[in-house]
């Protein structure tokens, strides 16, 4: 018995269409980061399908090989199993949520999000309920990279989840990025041992100490501390002498010029900051007198309409009435 050749052609098109799907990606989120990731995926052979807010962001990618640029997020998210989220960093998670609910439920059903926006522990766990209720699946990501490092052995990668067999597809999806290192167990794991690795490049042995004091409370296992210990082994020589004593140096002597020079533009570096001091309230942990609480009353003065570079720091402090005792919030 022979299938005709129109069905034997249906069959080999419904085969191929299911092997090019497990080959692509959605990325959503455009920014520096976001088109970093998605231009690596792009350049490891998967059929990208990025989507961004801002029009802008979305043009500046039009056009690249094996990129497929969506107005549309829901058109977005349909396209692919695999959603990777990188948007602007906020503790609560408020803006990675938004997203997510701005989609039919049904258009999440089935899908598995990683989410690599930047967030602290308490939040992502939050959002694995909602995913579990629209049917998908979540993983905690963190990019412990530059833009321009990812793609590269120049940055780490970490990756959670309470579903251990997730690991299984997911893992060799995210290792074109570079190196992952996997905290099984707890989908909040990864960004526990970022804020970890964050708070002891800036604030040194005090952060590594209250880095491992959040972990207790928070109930990491024995395995994740010590695999903690070995990022922080791995990362500190490389981000050590730019991140954390001249930067603590320079706030402790008001040195603003200095301060410029070796951190993030001040509104990302803030609202890291915020995510550390919010998991911090959430653990019980009280801030006064602590380093995480000087950097703050810092940042927390500049202009907060998002547009603050290094620069720009140095010019606010510069423009303060002479009476103004630059110390007194530190």
């Amino acid at each position: 018995m022979y299938l005709p050749l129109t069905l034997l052609f249906l069959i080999f098109s419904l085969c191929v269409a299911d092997e090019d799907k497990t080959k692509s990606i959605t990325v959503l989120g455009l920014g520096g980061m976001g088109r970093a990731v998605a231009q690596c995926f792009a350049s490891k052979g998967y059929q990208v399908h990025a989507w961004n807010r801002g029009k802008e962001s979305r043009d500046n990618v039009r056009g690249m090989d094996n990129i497929t640029v969506h107005d549309d997020l829901k058109e977005a998210v349909d396209s692919s199993a695999l959603v990777a989220m990188v948007v602007v960093a906020d503790r609560n998670l408020q803006a990675a949520t938004s997203i997510i609910n701005s989609v039919p439920p049904t258009s999440w059903k089935d899908k598995t999000l990683i989410q690599y926006t930047t967030h602290e522990p308490t939040s992502i766990v939050a959002q694995e309920r909602l995913m579990e209720s629209l049917g998908a699946k979540l993983v905690g990501g963190q990019i412990v990279a530059v833009p321009h490092l990812v793609c590269t052995n120049g940055g780490s990668y970490l990756v959670s989840t309470t579903d251990d067999s997730l690991l299984k597809d997911t893992l060799p999806v995210l290792e074109q990025l570079g190196p992952v290192t996997t905290y099984p167990g707890n989908v909040g794991y990864a960004a526990l041992a970022y804020l970890g690795l964050i708070q002891s490049l800036q604030f040194g042995l005090a952060g590594h100490e209250l880095s491992l004091l959040l972990m207790k409370r928070y109930g990491a296992p024995r395995k994740l501390v010590e695999q903690y210990l070995e990022l922080i082994q791995t990362n500190v020589p490389t981000y050590f002498k730019r991140f954390s004593g001249l930067a603590t140096k320079a706030v402790l002597e008001n040195d603003y010029e200095s301060l410029a020079r070796t951190f993030l533009p001040s509104d990302a570096y803030l609202e890291i900051l915020e995510m550390q001091a919010y998991f911090c309230e959430q653990m019980g942990v009280v801030l006064e007198d602590t380093y995480l609480a000087q950097y703050l009353n810092v940042f927390r003065r500049l202009p907060k309409d998002g547009s603050v570079g290094p620069t720009a720091v140095v010019e606010h402090y510069m423009t303060l009435d002479d009476t103004d005792d630059k110390s007194s919030d530190l």
